[in-house]
């Protein structure tokens, strides 16, 4: 379960304390079984940091996409490097290592190079929160051995527990881009990353302007400014590109796809109830679901996922179409690219729209 991104590691923890405890309670005794599971638990996290940094994270970091993702230029991940390459036991580095989102964290360490046995050093405090999410999930078991109060009271504080170094962490990172700002931008760029961003920037304002809801009435469109190039502007009233009102097929592809979403998120929320079955950590799906586990999915739910599908599908044609669009502006602004006018940022005021103008920053 730790190699899939989207699982965090508190259920995996409540699961190891539920099934080692209730598997090997009647050899070692509720207490050693106990001990097991929180062991398990343990060291199963310490190989997932291993994995997921060297294997993982390394092979990823010889990407520049990958790297832009995780925006290796922002102070934010430059201070969550020097972070974690700080040497022992540092408070700061602990809470991002134990409180941060399990397969993420270990990933991004991977991909900015930091050293892997001293970002284990700094998991291993993680045991102080394995420990009670095992002991909450071996009290889910049967024949606990203290009362249900007593369980929720533990169950409380667990969850006290695993959010507290989260909390910790996003504090030490605001801190540290606040008091490091100066020497954090010292830190050498990413070149190729700031060359795909600036890519990928220009790509971003000539969808969003081939794709406007009103693009007949745009009459120019501001480029944000880049490096070695300050803010411009594109003359869309040039003739060859001006442009044609957004066909009839993209918006009802749009407003379809966005109905769908809409009823999708109004049935989970109001009839969530009755789209899911109620399935516990402690059920089987023989039981429960009669051996099949999409039984856990009623008819509601399955209007639900056919409405989020359609709404996904639709976004994917309204995309593919946005794309063809755009290529076809960017073509005809790379031929009148001589005639730009250069403005100064502290000129233009950011975000206005005029009906006719489009600012995008």
């Amino acid at each position: 379960l730790f190699m899939i991104p989207v699982v965090p590691g508190i259920p995996v923890y409540l699961t190891g304390g539920l099934v080692v405890t209730s598997a090997a309670r009647a050899t070692l005794g509720y207490t050693g079984a106990l001990i097991l599971a929180i062991c398990s638990s343990f060291a199963l996290k310490l190989l997932a940091v291993f994995i997921q940094q060297e294997l993982i994270g390394k092979y990823l970091s010889g990407y520049v996409w990958v790297r832009s993702v995780v925006a290796v230029n922002s102070e934010q991940t430059r201070a969550i490097k020097h972070i974690l390459s700080q040497q022992g036991l540092t408070v700061a580095k602990v809470c991002i290592l134990v409180g941060g989102p399990d397969w993420p964290t270990s990933v991004l360490a991977g991909i900015l190079g930091c050293n892997v046995w001293q970002c284990l050093l700094g998991t291993l405090p993680v045991i102080l929160v394995i420990a009670p999410q095992c002991v909450v999930g071996a009290f889910e078991g049967r024949d606990p051995p203290v009362a249900p109060a007593v369980s929720n009271l533990i169950l409380s504080a667990a969850a006290v527990i695993a959010m507290m170094p989260l909390f910790l962490a996003m504090y030490f990172i605001t801190a540290t881009v606040k008091n490091m700002h100066t020497k954090l931008a010292e830190e050498p760029w990413d070149k190729d990353v700031l060359a795909l961003e600036e890519k990928s920037k220009r790509a971003a304002v000539i969808y969003i302007t081939a794709t406007h809801w009103f693009r007949e009435r745009l009459i120019s469109v501001h480029m944000p400014p880049m490096r070695g190039r300050p803010s411009h502007k594109f003359k869309l009233r040039d003739a060859k590109a001006s442009l044609a009102p957004l066909p009839a097929h993209m918006k009802a592809t749009l407003l379809l796809g966005y109905l769908c979403a809409w009823l999708c998120a109004n049935m989970v929320f109001v009839l969530g109830d009755k789209a899911f079955l109620e399935f516990e950590i402690t059920d089987t799906v023989e039981d429960k679901l009669g051996g099949n586990v999409l039984n856990i999915v009623t008819n509601y739910g399955w209007m639900a996922v056919g409405l989020h599908a359609a709404s996904i599908l639709a976004w994917w044609g309204f995309r593919r179409m946005g794309r063809t669009f755009s290529a076809n502006l960017d073509s005809k602004l790379m031929e009148i690219d001589d005639k730009f006018e250069i403005y100064s940022q502290s000129d233009e005021r950011a975000g206005v729209r005029d009906g006719r103008t489009l600012t995008l920053l």
